[in-house]
């Protein structure tokens, strides 16, 4: 694998480098730890365009964005799990199909809309075209 070589001489890097080298001299000043990170923080937007002004947040805080949320044994669940098996800290619960997820929906479209399928045709219906299985048509047929 090639190596790719980081330009030198960027503005990126620069505002980095400066940006790495402030907050050391911050620190040695005495200034807090936190508020020298979000100062540098602030200077570095500033710099670098991100005009972002609420923080950042996951789309589907039920499944924190990854499709599948974590479902709790209920206290008749806990009961029944107990005289079953005992201890049910071995039981804690299991994950399911996080539906619907303002998560999912986004990535659906965003596979839909790479794919060239602009019509809002579902992922199934748009894959109706396979491609033939090769070999034999009939078993033990020429």
């Amino acid at each position: 694998m090639k190596k790719t070589e980081l330009p030198k001489d960027g503005p990126i890097t620069k505002a980095l480098d400066e940006a790495v080298v402030m907050r050391r001299q911050m620190l040695d000043a005495g200034s807090p730890a936190d508020q020298v990170d979000y100062a540098i923080g602030q200077g570095l937007k500033a710099l670098l365009g991100n005009k972002r002004e609420e923080p950042w947040h996951f789309i589907c805080p039920r499944c924190r964005d990854t499709g599948w949320s974590e479902v709790r044994p209920s206290a008749e669940e806990e009961a029944r799990l107990m005289r079953l098996y005992g201890s049910t800290t071995e039981h804690q619960g299991y994950v399911v199909k996080c539906d619907p997820c303002r998560w999912n929906q986004k990535e659906r479209e965003k596979r839909r809309l790479s794919s060239g399928n602009e019509h809002g045709d579902d992922d199934v219906s748009s894959a109706g075209h396979i491609k033939p299985r090769r070999g034999w048509k009939k078993f033990g047929g020429v």
